[in-house]
């Protein structure tokens, strides 16, 4: 019994002289009020300290989605709508359509053909400036020596406006005892003139599968012939070596001639434009 009390008495002594466990419960932290009305900054906490930045790489600055920008090449752009598709071409070919384009700044010709009921009768002028049709001049055929009223030997064409003035120049026709047609100007629709077609439209019919026949002389000048098919036709194009337009075009169907389209004393650069203003205007 006594064994009992001494080891009970023992266990007491142990229990209440074991050490007190440590308290893990955060400290607040109090400020002195007395600092801060003296103008003293009170001591700061963790987390009152501002974030430091990220060290590193700068991130780019963010752009909104309307205000993004589409990277293109605007010349890249402009330049393919405004090229205009070539055809492929025969070399000979293609180095005949060069030479209209840049040795022929006017011509003239004597046409003949289904709008004139294949008679040679009115000669026609074309001039070309920066590359494009300007002026066109027609004298007309001399039918016979009577001098009417209001009638015009020459007629003057405006293609960008489509606008005609015709005059009448040659006084043997133009003047009599009754009538004066001298000083009169003379305004046309476009309907009651006849222009044909003329050499530098048919050379934009000629299509890529078109072949070299061999050259040829023609009203004492050499041209090469080409030939071709199309729209049910076979066609033959005689074109002046050295300028590279047409000076006939037959139309045939099974070798039997359908339509000749002649451009007889054709004479190249040699009207200025001052040959193209109207003299009663």
């Amino acid at each position: 019994m006594k064994k009992i009390l001494v080891i009970v008495v023992l266990l007491a002594f142990i229990v209440a002289c074991a050490p007190k466990p440590a308290s893990y419960e955060r400290e607040e932290v109090k400020v002195d009020v007395s600092d801060k009305a003296a103008g003293k900054e009170p001591l700061k906490t963790e987390e009152d300290m501002p974030a430091k930045p990220e060290e590193g790489r700068k991130p780019p600055a963010y752009t909104p989605p309307s205000e993004k920008i589409t990277y293109e090449d605007p010349k890249k752009e402009e330049t393919e709508e405004k090229t205009p598709e070539k055809k492929k071409l025969d070399p000979a070919i293609k180095d005949l359509l060069d030479r209209s384009e840049s040795k022929v700044k006017s011509y003239s010709f004597l046409y003949r053909g289904p709008e004139s009921n294949n008679v040679a009768k009115d000669t026609y002028y074309y001039f070309f400036k920066d590359g494009k049709l300007s002026k066109i001049k027609i004298k007309k055929y001399e039918e016979d020596q009577f001098v009417r009223e209001s009638e015009s030997t020459h007629i003057y064409v405006t293609p960008q406006d489509s606008t005609a003035v015709g005059c009448c120049e040659k006084l043997s026709r133009c003047l009599s005892e009754n009538v004066d047609n001298t000083n009169k100007s003379i305004e046309y629709t476009m309907e009651e003139i006849t222009l044909p077609r003329a050499p530098h439209e048919w050379i934009l019919e000629i299509p890529e599968d078109a072949v070299v026949r061999g050259t040829e002389t023609l009203q004492g000048q050499t041209v090469t012939t080409i030939t071709y098919t199309k729209n049910g036709y076979d066609w033959e194009m005689k074109m002046n070596s050295v300028y590279g337009l047409p000076q006939l075009v037959i139309s045939r169907a099974n070798d039997e001639i359908v339509n000749e389209y002649q451009f007889d004393d054709f004479v190249y650069n040699d009207v200025k434009e001052t040959d193209f203003v109207p003299p009663c205007v």
